[in-house]
């Protein structure tokens, strides 16, 4: 008679259980009792968080199990996950297995927490209202010059954020078009907790939101409302109009430091590199607020290429030329492995975002 943990990880084999049920992580070896999960090492830690009253979690071969226990587990990801994961919007934020705990926590306690993506009509209106693309309330801003950080009063809405000191205030302190705007969640220049960033018009502006809700809300407001300047009219069955955004919204950002060459392709030096979407910012350092060039991306049919190849002067191995209709531009990395990232993911952008 085969024993609980043996049981137990027969569970774990059958399919949707070998996956992580909320990042997708392969191999989960914990679980939550509560929802009936396996899940990964990353997910459980956000479970703990939400307390043994939301949700318990065990260990599939870490702890032991009783008869009980295992009866807990025999829903599995599947199902649970067309109670607690029936209505997710395709343009919300997705987790993935790579993604940060800044990202993680929040998902999984609107999902679990708050249950915002069940079929109640409460959920319901909560999904909608972000949908629409506009909010307003405080958010904490760093500032350009001083690298300090202050409270403002944001505001979405028709297609732009503003914001400025105080609610009451007449007086706007800026205004930040999403039309082109990228928005990430990678901030690597700070350690705060439920930092993002937008950069827009060669600027990048550094906020952050004070609880894991309003970091879901806000980052899922943005996300909708620069998709619709992508021409999405709010109608989620529109799936041609909603995989394009996605294309956009969700393309892998890349950034790190490499050696530019001038234009006489003569002369390096180091830059702090961001790529998102189709466009390549260049800033003089990792904190600077504002780029000192950008690099659009178009087309293949327009004239733009990405490829490795030596260069008088280059490190042989080491280079990634970027061919656009007005110049060349040529950028040295410190590794092979690192250069044909940088080639990958520019060759991705010109050849494969719409």
């Amino acid at each position: 008679m085969s024993t609980v943990k043996e049981k137990l990880l027969q569970l774990r084999q059958q399919p949707g259980n070998d996956v992580c049920a909320d990042c997708g992580a392969p191999d989960p070896e914990w679980t939550s009792i509560t929802f009936s999960i396996f899940i990964c090492i990353e997910c459980s830690g956000v479970h703990r968080a939400l307390g043994t009253h939301i949700s318990k979690v065990r260990g599939v071969k870490l702890d032991t199990w009783s008869r009980d226990q295992l009866q807990c587990m025999e829903k599995g990801n599947v199902e649970s996950n067309r109670h607690y994961a029936a209505c997710v919007p395709p343009l919300f934020l997705p987790l993935r297995p790579e993604s940060s705990t800044n990202v993680r926590e929040p998902i999984i306690r609107a999902k679990y927490e708050r249950c915002m993506f069940t079929t109640s009509p409460e959920a319901e209106g909560s999904r909608n209202r972000l949908l629409t693309g506009q909010l307003q309330g405080y958010l904490n801003k760093c500032g350009r010059g001083n690298q300090r950080w202050a409270r403002r009063y944001c505001e979405v809405v028709d297609s732009t954020l503003t914001y400025k000191v105080d609610a009451t205030d007449a007086e706007l302190k800026g205004m930040i078009p999403l039309e082109t705007a990228l928005i990430s969640c990678v901030v690597p220049s700070t350690n705060k907790q439920f930092a993002f960033s937008i950069t827009a018009e060669r600027r990048v502006y550094y906020f952050q939101a004070s609880t894991s809700q309003e970091f879901f809300e806000w980052i899922n407001i943005l996300r909708c409302a620069r998709a619709r300047t992508l021409g999405w009219q709010g109608d989620l069955a529109d799936t041609d109009r909603v995989r394009n955004c996605l294309a956009l919204l969700d393309c892998k950002r890349l950034e790190g430091t490499l050696s530019k060459c001038g234009p006489n392709m003569r002369g390096w030096k180091q830059r702090y590199f961001v790529l998102q979407e189709r466009l390549l910012l260049y800033f003089k350092a990792e904190t600077d607020a504002t780029a000192a060039g950008e690099v659009y991306l178009g087309k293949p049919s327009d004239g733009y290429q990405a490829q490795m190849c030596d260069i008088q002067g280059g490190r042989p191995g080491l280079v990634v030329t970027i061919t656009t209709p007005d110049r060349t531009y040529a950028l040295q990395a410190t590794t092979v492995s690192e250069a044909r990232a940088w080639e990958t993911a520019i060759q991705h952008s010109i050849a494969n975002l719409p």
